[in-house]
């Protein structure tokens, strides 16, 4: 039988809301992408350069939906345009650390600045309770956390790109945003990817984009404490399992969250996952 923890689950599959902030395409399939068949699943996704977002919605699923808004503290910012889309950031560049490093200061510096409004994720209209939150907005994902606290309440699970030096001046780093999600009950899963350059003039195989030592950013997955499982409710629970295990390929942990899920259901949720997960392995 192929591995679907779906028919693990004992009731209808409850929605998952997703939501991506920063949802520009650069190429890369988002981490979510498996989940957009599902039809439980709705992406809300928020881009604040209108022609992007205009883009991502005419080829949208019916299932997504994307809003040219710009994610933060609900203040006012300066918004710093890179010369490479990927790099704008309502943080100004760090240049001085940026032209250390090879193919990092040509695509980071500023080309034209703006004044824009952003929102508070709390208040934006409409929005459901979200379940999980991909981020990548250089820089300003401690900000939008910080105003989300009520969709945080909802979240079993992020993905958030953090830096571990300023490549935007005055930016909060991975240590920041650790200790944040560490005090709203979420717990650091592992990285997904990390990113380096090397610092010039040295090349790797003659690739500038190759890292040599220097970690320089990376996506990180955080969920929520182990520790506090026994206080979710079951649907979240479920959601939890199900995004470790198809998004993540975190079947242990997935495990885990089942085994919660299953005790207070009187159903053996772990040991079903378990059987399916060992018998395609063994096909």
């Amino acid at each position: 039988m192929p591995h679907d923890i779906r028919s693990v689950i004992p009731f209808e599959i409850p929605a998952i809301h997703l939501l991506d902030a920063g949802a520009m395409s650069v190429g890369e399939t988002p981490p979510y992408q498996s989940l957009l068949s599902w039809k439980q699943t709705k992406l809300f996704g928020f881009e604040p350069n209108a022609l992007e977002c205009a883009r991502l919605n005419a080829k949208a699923e019916s299932n997504t939906c994307y809003w040219p808004v710009a994610l933060g503290d609900g203040n006012r910012h300066r918004f710093h345009v890179g010369r490479s889309e990927a790099t704008s950031s309502l943080f100004p560049p760090n240049m001085a650390l940026a032209r250390k490093f090879n193919a990092l200061a040509e695509f980071m510096e500023v080309k034209r600045e703006l004044d824009i409004g952003t929102s508070r994720l709390d208040d934006i209209a409409g929005l459901p309770p979200l379940h999980y939150l991909k981020m990548d907005v250089q820089g300003a994902e401690l900000m939008i956390l910080q105003n989300a606290l009520r969709q945080l309440e909802s979240t079993v699970l992020l993905h958030l790109e953090v830096e571990f030096v300023p490549l935007y001046l005055g930016q909060p780093l991975f240590g920041d945003i650790d200790c944040f999600l560490r005090q709203q009950g979420f717990q650091f899963h592992r990285f997904a990817s990390i990113s380096g350059r090397t610092a010039q003039p040295f090349l790797m195989n003659g690739n500038p984009y190759e890292p040599m030592s220097q970690s320089l950013w990376a996506d990180a997955i955080y969920m929520r404490n182990l520790e506090t499982l026994p206080a979710l409710p079951t649907e979240q629970l479920c959601r939890m399992a199900m995004l470790l295990d198809v998004l993540y390929q975190s079947f242990d942990i997935a495990g885990v969250v089942l085994e919660e899920a299953g005790r207070r259901l009187g159903a053996p949720l772990k040991e079903r996952y378990i059987e399916q997960f060992a018998a395609q392995r063994s096909a």
